[in-house]
């Protein structure tokens, strides 16, 4: 009988928007396994029974064995290895080799001490001596997994299902590797055996419903979900996979019910109440977005810029400007209690130039903008949107100015561009116009500005 083993991975679950929670962990050999008298009786009793895949020991070795359950048992376990060590090392004699159960024992022992390395070598001595040795197959793949070696581990936990290792234990290890090497197929398949062998963990259900989830069986994903949460209904990741699978299947209403019972139940990570933040968003309910949006900025984690600018600028395109100034200004306070608001001075002033030009305050609008130019003048945004605001104001000559300064400006020089070339054709000199928009879609190709590139090639041919 394998040593039992207790793998926890109800935090590894990997979401489809929401970020991957990190590196496979490591998994810690149940401490009763050398405790159970009834592990040991097994694991004495049982060669001789299948002597094809386990290897006989003698009565000498037997009584070896008491000995180190004897210090095992009594928290010994660096003098059981030294002492199983030192026996192994005596019978260099042909003659007097011992059964490789002996070697396979040390490298349980190290195993469990967590010496993975020194227990690989011992597993691999024992398979050598006993090419068909299915446990010594199953534990090097363990500890292979222990070190995150999945390619290896798939290998050995393979070969010891090939002699006839059929346990939802050896199955959810093999699905776990699968998923790690992101072969999602055949983890789904060995988590499915796991699950139908050893129906009670809930590990293997959780692994399922993660392959699921990767090989976009969503429908079958939700239904195991949900059966987790009817198991252990306080597992918050199970909402967010849940609410994952909703917006795969274009359900993002319902994927948001599962993220409000979070909201209202539990602290959240500000990447949850974003997510919900953004469902709403998009299906245009900005006041039942704000409420997410403002208490990410409350969670006291570190505001990201990019989600900060992301979400801001998803309230000003859609013209919901009374609650992009008060996100705004949530986060702007947010950000100078954290210390940080020095990394987005410019980026707010631009924002609030931009809501100001929404609700039609040009003027103030570009008050702001000048200041931002003035303390950092190739600030790319700050200058599209002043030569937006002399445009807006009929001022043509100072609005290609600032167009021209912003085209020189990388990661702003295609919209720039596009601007400059709208000013040419609003003058009727189609050629420059052309000649603005081919560079911009040399930049970056885009459909849309390829229409009006060819829009204003035909009125350039009919002018002619």
């Amino acid at each position: 009988m394998l040593m039992k083993t207790f793998i926890n991975l109800r935090n590894s679950l990997l979401f489809c928007l929401l970020p991957m929670l990190g590196n496979a962990q490591t998994f810690p050999l149940s401490p009763n396994s050398w405790d159970n008298p009834e592990f040991v009786e097994r694991f004495l009793g049982s060669y001789g029974i299948r002597t094809e895949i386990e290897p006989k020991i003698s009565e000498s070795e037997a009584s070896l064995f008491n000995n180190l359950m004897t210090l095992v048992q009594a928290d010994q376990m660096p003098e059981a290895i030294v002492q199983l060590k030192a026996y192994l090392d005596s019978r260099t004699d042909a003659e007097a080799k011992p059964s490789a159960a002996l070697p396979f024992t040390l490298g349980n022992m190290l195993l469990q001490d967590d010496r993975m390395d020194e227990a690989i070598s011992y597993y691999q001595l024992s398979i050598k001596q006993f090419p068909n040795f299915l446990r010594a197959y199953k534990n090097l793949g363990l500890a292979y997994l222990q070190k995150q070696n999945f390619e290896n581990a798939i290998s050995m936990i393979v070969k010891s299902i090939e002699l006839g290792e059929a346990g939802g234990d050896t199955y959810g290890l093999l699905g776990y590797c699968y998923l790690n090497t992101g072969k999602y197929g055949p983890a789904l398949q060995a988590y499915r055996q796991a699950t139908l062998l050893d129906a009670d963990n809930i590990d293997w259900h959780i692994g399922k419903a993660e392959a699921l989830m990767r090989t976009e069986q969503y429908l079958e994903a939700i239904a195991t979900f949900e059966y987790l949460i009817s198991l252990n209904p306080g597992v918050e990741s199970y909402y967010t996979s849940l609410a994952n699978a909703y917006i795969a299947l274009g359900e993002p209403l319902t994927a948001a019910s599962y993220l409000e019972i979070l909201f209202r139940t539990t602290e959240q990570k500000a990447t949850v109440l974003n997510l919900l933040g953004d469902i709403y968003l998009n299906d245009s309910l900005p006041q039942l977005a704000l409420r997410p949006y403002l208490k990410a900025l409350q969670t006291g984690e570190t505001i990201r810029k990019d989600r900060f600018l992301r979400t801001s600028k998803a309230f000003l395109q859609r013209s919901y400007y009374t609650d992009a100034e008060i996100y705004i200004g949530a986060a702007e306070e947010a950000f100078k209690a954290s210390g940080t608001f020095d990394n987005v001075r410019s980026d707010v002033l631009n924002l609030k130039a931009e809501l100001a030009l929404g609700q039609g305050q040009n003027d103030e609008a570009a008050i702001i903008l000048e200041q931002v130019i003035e303390a950092e003048p190739t600030n790319g945004s700050a200058l599209l949107l002043l030569g937006s605001y002399h445009f807006s104001i009929g001022d043509e000559e100072e609005a290609e100015f600032y167009y021209e300064r912003a085209s020189r400006i990388s990661n702003v020089a295609v919209d720039a561009l596009i601007q400059l070339a709208r000013i040419h054709v609003q003058q009727k000199d189609y050629e420059k116009a052309i000649h603005r928009l081919r560079e911009a879609q040399g930049i970056q190709y885009q459909q849309n500005v390829q229409n009006f590139l060819e829009a204003v090639e035909t009125v350039y041919e009919r002018s002619r």
